[in-house]
C-alpha cells in the first residue's frame, strides 16, 4: 500500500467515524489538509 491510500483510507475512517478537525489533528499529526478541504470533503 502507498502513502496515497493509507492518507485515503485515513480520512475514510476519519468521516466514518465522524470526527471533527480539530479531533483529528490530536490524533494524526501528518494529517495534511486544511479545515475547508476536510469539511468540503463529504
Amino acid at each position: 500500500m502507498t502513502i496515497p491510500e493509507e492518507r485515503e483510507i485515513d480520512l475514510m475512517v476519519y468521516k466514518l467515524c465522524e470526527l471533527t478537525y480539530e479531533e483529528i489533528n490530536k490524533i494524526d499529526s501528518e494529517f495534511e489538509m486544511s479545515k475547508e478541504e476536510y469539511e468540503k470533503n463529504e
